[in-house]
């Protein structure tokens, strides 16, 4: 794949609209005696494609993406925030490679859909009564070097 074409491929691209499909938040109550103390938490972050649907009849990409963040007191998990967002695209026609899509869902869609993820990720915690900080703005950066 050159730049060339990758850069045509996403100027046809449009994005037509993202939806909560599912949540779950879990907390024990360490964490609240673990953040009255001050003790260590170490929060992790995941992300995974679950799913992915091109339609060429109706030339649309249909992307499922999974977030997660886990507070561990040690190793006990004590603050637990998931979400599954469905991400819809238009503009994928002709026979797309799908080295193309691999590339966009690897990019786009992590970007498209993180900041819902933050926004949940915040309001579980207010609706929980867990005061940790909100989840850092990210930056998705372009891979460098194209085939």
């Amino acid at each position: 794949m050159t730049s060339k074409e990758y850069n045509t491929f996403i100027g046809n691209v449009e994005f037509e609209g993202l939806r909560l499909v599912g949540s779950e938040t879990s907390s024990d109550n360490a964490i609240f005696e673990a953040l009255s103390e001050r003790k260590e938490i170490k929060k992790s972050l995941e992300y995974k494609v679950a799913n992915i649907f091109h339609s060429e009849d109706e030339n649309l990409l249909i992307v499922d993406m999974s977030w997660t963040v886990k507070v561990r007191l040690q190793k006990k998990i004590v603050f637990k925030a998931f979400a599954l967002y469905q991400i819809v695209y238009s503009g994928f026609s002709g026979g797309v490679k799908e080295e193309f899509i691999d590339k966009f869902c690897a990019s786009t869609v992590k970007a498209t859909s993180y900041p819902y993820f933050r926004q949940l990720f915040n309001q579980a915690c207010s609706d929980t009564c867990v005061t940790l900080p909100p989840l850092p703005m990210l930056k998705f950066l372009p891979s460098v070097g194209t085939k």
